[in-house]
């Protein structure tokens, strides 16, 4: 499971791509699809208490990779930061 959330600050923050778009749908046609701001902007987390449809939904993004690479130089998954320092050390030595 993906809050959107983490999907803003990946594609968003992260990674520097243009999110054209953001929203969830349930898996019911019926059940109107409805966007996910990006909370950064917005300025405070989305209130989705009583929005999300009851059963299975999926989060849809639309997302641009920019023309000029802006990848941050932070990395999400501890482990490999940690693989990444033990070599480090062990070249130095």
């Amino acid at each position: 499971q993906f809050s959107h959330e983490l999907m803003w600050a990946f594609w968003d923050g992260q990674c520097g791509c243009d999110v054209t778009q953001l929203y969830c749908a349930s898996v019911n046609p019926a059940i109107d699809r409805f966007d996910l701001p990006n909370p950064a902007i917005k300025g405070r987390r989305l209130r989705l208490k009583g929005k999300i449809p009851s059963g299975r939904v999926s989060l849809y993004a639309e997302v641009r990779k920019p023309k000029v690479e802006k990848m941050s130089d932070h990395t999400l998954q501890a482990s490999y930061v940690a693989k990444w320092r033990e070599s480090k050390v062990k070249e130095a030595s």
